[in-house]
């Protein structure tokens, strides 16, 4: 599944798919190729018909470059916390073709870890103040016993440090969903490879299976992580 980050999008988001030949060889669709976008509510077990304003749409060629067709949408038309699948249909080297995506409508915040009171004053955690605690009789050690570490101030850091790594761990993904969505989409043979927004270098790559969970470019409806 991918997301939709909308408050970080443009004013439009892009859904695009390539076409290619069964040995990779990037071919144009015939015919009019589309994409209808389904609003799924997921409230049931069942599949909901309701599409977006506009859908189904007419996907066309992108930048001259064959067989990698797309359209622009208006990121209005999504709303926050809703699943939209996107069912592309064209012609391909003279079959009928389908493949379906997911998309996850977000926000950007919703990737930020819960960094509230870390900068609350050290005076807020004690009941003392500076002067009183000085001011207190027999601060002297004299037993074994008296020797004990208080761990607060350890919990206190290691609560902080838990909430920063969680914020680098949040940033990671986030960069890694912007590069995935930002650059560009290639399958080759079985697999479908993205690239960063250099469209040059790889982030990650999908084999691809059909229903039977055989190999295919065509009619997938299983993806794994390579």
């Amino acid at each position: 599944m991918y997301q939709l980050i909308l408050d970080l999008a443009p004013i439009r988001h892009s859904f695009e798919v390539n076409c290619a030949k069964a040995d990779g060889t990037p071919v144009d669709p015939t015919g009019t190729p589309t994409v209808t976008i389904y609003e799924e509510g997921g409230a049931d077990g069942t599949y909901d018909s309701g599409q977006i304003a506009g859908s189904p749409f007419t996907i066309a060629k992108i930048n001259a470059v064959t067989g990698n067709y797309g359209i622009l949408v208006l990121k209005n038309l999504f709303t926050v916390g809703k699943i939209y699948r996107a069912l592309f249909q064209c012609i391909v080297d003279g079959i009928s073709a389908k493949i379906t995506d997911r998309y996850l409508a977000i926000e950007a915040p919703q990737f930020k870890a819960n960094v509230t009171n870390l900068d609350a004053a050290v005076s807020s955690r004690s009941s003392h103040t500076a002067a009183q605690v000085w001011a207190a009789g027999g601060r002297t050690l004299t037993t074994p016993g008296d020797y004990k570490a208080t761990v607060s101030a350890l919990a206190l850091e290691a609560n902080v440090q838990a909430h920063a790594a969680a914020a680098l761990t949040a940033d990671a993904k986030l960069e890694f969903i912007k590069q995935i969505n930002g650059g560009r989409w290639k399958i080759v043979g079985n697999q479908m490879i993205f690239y960063k927004e250099d469209n040059t270098t790889v982030v990650a790559t999908f084999n691809l299976f059909d229903q039977n969970g055989n190999p295919s470019m065509v009619n997938v409806f299983d993806r794994q992580k390579v």
